[in-house]
C-alpha cells in the first residue's frame, strides 16, 4: 500500500505518514506534517494537533481509562 492511500486519523499517525512523506519526496518536516494532516482532510497539522488533542482527554473520558 502506497502512503497515497494512508488516511490518518490520530495525531501519531499523522506523524508516522508525515515521517514517510518527508523521505519519500525530500521536502522538509513541517511541510510533510501538513501534507499529512490534508489527507487526514484537514487544514493542516496546527489545526490537526488543536483538534485532535481536544478530542482525547473526551475519549479516555468516556472508555472510562482515566
Amino acid at each position: 500500500m502506497s502512503n497515497d492511500d494512508l488516511r490518518p486519523t490520530t495525531l501519531v499517525g499523522i506523524k508516522r505518514l508525515a515521517k514517510a512523506i518527508k523521505s519519500a519526496q525530500g521536502i522538509p518536516h513541517h511541510q510533510a506534517l501538513d501534507e499529512a494532516a490534508r489527507r487526514a482532510n484537514l487544514q493542516n497539522f496546527r489545526h490537526a494537533s488543536g483538534l485532535l488533542r481536544s478530542v482525547r482527554p473526551a475519549a479516555l473520558a468516556l472508555s472510562g481509562a482515566c
